[in-house]
């Protein structure tokens, strides 16, 4: 009788041990992938936060540069206006080499599956476009080249920058949407695996119990 305790219980905690292993995989590998989707979520808003900078900066910086090109405009030509306008050249230029740096930070990041390199291309495109527009407005103004800086289209640069980032980013919030999702069902999926174990550990407890008990 005792043997056959002995028997029973040994194969009951075979059963446990089997089963403990299956559901233990299960939850690892609900773990791995959630703390995988996580780091791309984290990577997807890194690569928008660079970009959105980026892109900001840039249009900031035309902003500047339209208050030097109004007062030319107006005609400014006291001392004191020159030196208000060589100020906020000065302000653009670091504000296009903040732009550059986001910029050249979101190129370093490593894309993503999903993400189209047409539409990164077009974004470096529009981009280099736009920041180069923005560099010949400062070097024309600095030389009080108003001319010159009227026949660049910073509008069309700008339209075609915003475009394309518009267009970027639809597709990188929808990566980040999927990848929230994937991430939640891999919690739920661990979740459910732990919850498991703990009914099989109970199981195999009162099954013990029982066979103790004959």
């Amino acid at each position: 009788k005792n043997l056959k305790i002995t028997h029973g219980i040994a194969a009951v905690l075979v059963v446990f041990v089997a089963l403990l292993t299956l559901t233990g995989f299960l939850f690892y590998n609900g773990v791995s992938k959630a703390d995988k989707n996580f780091v791309a979520a984290e990577q997807l808003t890194l690569q928008q936060q660079h970009l959105s900078d980026a892109v900001k900066t840039l249009i900031k910086t035309r902003v500047t540069i339209n208050r030097v090109a109004i007062r030319f405009l107006k005609n400014q030509q006291d001392p004191k206006s020159l030196a208000a306008m060589a100020a906020l050249l000065e302000q653009a230029g670091k504000s296009a080499a903040a732009a550059d740096a986001d910029f050249k930070a979101w190129q370093a990041l490593p894309r993503k599956e999903g993400q189209g390199e047409a539409q990164a291309t077009q974004v470096q495109i529009a981009y280099q476009q736009m920041r180069d527009t923005m560099l010949a407005s400062i070097t024309f103004l600095k030389q009080g080249n108003y001319a010159g800086y009227g026949n660049l289209e910073a509008q069309a640069a700008q339209d075609q920058l915003d475009s394309a980032y518009e267009a970027w980013r639809a597709v990188n919030i929808q990566l980040m949407k999927a990848s929230s999702e994937h991430n939640q069902r891999s919690l739920t999926d661990a979740l459910w695996a732990l919850l498991t174990i703990g009914l099989i550990t109970g199981v195999i407890l009162v099954a013990i119990l029982i066979l103790l008990q004959k």
